[in-house]
């Protein structure tokens, strides 16, 4: 967000050469703030156009709200057909989410206090789901929770964050787990056997590369479903000896 500050003692005349920043790719917002107890909020979506303008009388202080918007998070399966682990072979691939969160720059860590939790009733009760559908085109989608409401601007990097295969005694675990005792994200194949899905560390990060245009757009007073699109598939590894295993890899997107 952009501020100028001005006194509206004096009228606005075309020559004062008030400059905007126009985002040829984004909605941007510009905030006008008056020194006689009025605040004016100017909001734009190119080339959509204005989104809002909003008059705060009186506002002593001048100060403005953080704007925010509206996320949920939404699930779209894989489809068993399409599927590159083999569809005769899998019926459920199960990840069991503890979290869910977004950052707005591309390189961070994971003591950032920028990252912003979308799913944050997960860390005392982590979701075990299905990624594999029946379906030839699996193009259903499923709401993991309720919306979040999170600062507007632009997100480069979604972090999935899971319970790890073998918990520590304190960490919370879903009361029922598809994999068995075996892992609580895991391949189960027709015939019953549980395959662990493999981690460098029980978490997966969705990066610019993986989300279209770069990054997620929340704008300003809006809402919008955050639709994670799964793919599975086997990758060799040369740890204890060549072998394959299987691995999950993610998209992110914006659907308004």
């Amino acid at each position: 967000m952009v501020q100028i500050l001005g006194s509206n003692t004096h009228p606005w005349r075309r020559e004062s050469r008030l400059k905007f920043l126009f985002l040829a790719s984004a909605p941007f917002a510009i905030s006008l703030v008056g020194c006689n107890d009025t605040c004016f909020s100017f909001t734009s979506n190119p080339p959509t156009g204005t989104i809002g303008i909003t008059v705060s009388d009186p506002a002593p202080t001048c100060r403005f709200a953080k704007a925010n918007g509206t996320v949920r998070v939404v699930m779209q399966e894989i489809s068993a057909a399409s599927s590159s682990l083999g569809p005769s072979r899998i019926q459920h691939v199960f990840v069991t989410l503890r979290g869910v969160d977004v950052h707005p720059n591309s390189i961070t860590d994971d003591a950032s206090p920028d990252w912003q939790e979308l799913l944050p009733h997960l860390s005392h009760q982590p979701l075990q789901i299905d990624l594999l559908s029946a379906a030839e085109d699996a193009r259903t989608q499923r709401q993991l929770a309720e919306p979040a409401t999170i600062p507007a601007g632009t997100y480069q990097q979604l972090r999935l964050r899971f319970v790890a295969n073998q918990p520590a005694v304190s960490d919370t675990v879903p009361e029922k787990n598809g994999c068995g005792s075996a892992a609580y994200n895991c391949l189960v194949s027709q015939d019953g056997r549980v395959q662990p899905l493999v981690f460098d560390q029980p978490e997966l990060r969705i990066t610019s590369e993986s989300i279209p245009n770069g990054y997620l757009l929340i704008v300003p007073d809006s809402s919008a479903d955050l639709v994670l699109a799964f793919s599975a598939s086997w990758s060799f590894s040369s740890s204890g000896g060549i072998r394959l295993l299987p691995t999950l890899s993610a998209t992110a997107s914006l659907e308004r």
